[in-house]
């Protein structure tokens, strides 16, 4: 499991006796933490030995550490640490492990030594969970990417009106929003060949796409909203360290208009269709935003509303989940093979911070 070091620093900054005496978080993962201490005077007492308080403090921090990243908030109950040698190096390590982890308590083993090998102290500590929710939250996933239409944003208002725009300047009957709800998920141009009537010429679906991409563009935020709370999972996830993307079928410049309005600093990447990539429900797009982000697949998880991203998930061979409060009845998502139907912001962001 891959935990930001970085961001765990920056929690453990406020162990300000700790970091304020030079100890350093090396490494960090539910369970498990090393930490260093680089020797100076400053440690030393009158006869010139590394004072058993620092070699402790070292300790102490490693057992922070590790029982809070990824767990409930935890404090020392119990401690006791029995010196063995004297210090021979000029840099200390302490590394913590886990013994036994429950939902109220953890015991952990903590293992002193210096630069040369010496075994300095070993340190056992009792903890006690004392919060609903960890310091340093561990997310399932490096990567949450999401499908944008009936997923993070509800913009089918403004997808009915480009359509019946064009259709209306081309002397075509129109559409009800329900209808051309129905007719979105495979990007502009399947919409614009399910808005026409069948056998309709290719010069007029032509014209009708032209009409709607530019209508469109101008009136693409006019009653598109975010739904209700996206915004703090989108925060949370980003707090966690987990990365958030966004693929889409819908034209990528429009795309990037929309999530630079409505996300501004949430979304890390964002796609629509590319010339040269295969739509969605080919993985293509999907594994090149993954090989562009540096990100495994068995690291990241689709969101999106549809069959249409179902299948994406199912054909990049990746985990998926799919939302019920978009532009697809639950039914029918079950019926394309959808065995759980997240229908609420907090269990979304449970099922990807786990």
């Amino acid at each position: 499991m891959t935990v930001d070091i970085e961001r765990v620093r920056r929690v453990f900054e406020n162990d300000r006796f700790a970091t304020g005496n030079g100890v350093r978080i090396l490494e960090a993962a539910p369970g498990h933490a090393r930490c260093e201490l680089v020797i100076t005077d400053a440690h030393r007492n009158g006869m010139n030995a590394v004072m058993g308080g620092a070699i402790y403090t070292l300790a102490d921090l490693a057992f922070a550490v590790a029982s809070n990243v990824g767990q409930l908030a935890t404090v020392t109950l119990d401690s006791s640490m029995t010196f063995l040698n004297g210090v021979k190096g000029e840099t200390l390590y302490a590394e913590a492990v886990c013994e036994k982890a429950g939902s109220r308590t953890c015991c952990f083993n903590i293992t002193v030594t210096d630069n040369l090998g010496t075994q300095v102290a070993v340190c056992r500590s009792t903890g006690m969970r004392v919060g609903k929710h960890s310091l340093v939250p561990v997310p399932r996933y490096q990567l949450a990417a999401f499908d944008l239409d009936g997923t993070i944003l509800s913009t089918i208002e403004d997808l009915a009106a480009a359509v019946n725009h064009a259709l209306l300047e081309a002397g075509l009957p129109q559409h009800t929003v329900a209808e051309v709800q129905s007719f979105v998920g495979n990007g502009f141009g399947k919409l614009i060949e399910r808005s026409v009537p069948e056998g309709t010429s290719e010069a007029v679906c032509e014209a009708v796409g032209a009409s709607f991409r530019s209508y469109y563009a101008e009136h693409c935020m006019d009653a598109t909203h975010p739904y209700d709370g996206i915004e703090e999972v989108f925060r949370h996830l980003k707090e966690a360290g987990c990365k958030v993307a966004v693929l889409s079928n819908k034209g990528n410049s429009a795309v990037q208009t929309i999530i630079a309005h409505y996300f501004p600093g949430l979304v890390d990447v964002a796609y629509g269709e590319r010339e040269g990539i295969p739509r969605k429900p080919s993985p293509d797009a999907l594994m090149a935003l993954l090989a562009e982000m540096g990100i495994e697949k068995e690291d990241a998880v689709y969101i999106g509303d549809s069959d249409v991203d179902i299948h994406t998930a199912e054909n990049a061979g990746m985990d998926g989940l799919v939302v019920g409060w978009g532009f697809r009845e639950p039914s029918f998502l079950a019926s394309q093979g959808a065995s759980r139907i997240i229908m609420t912001m907090e269990e979304l962001e449970s099922a990807i911070l786990g």
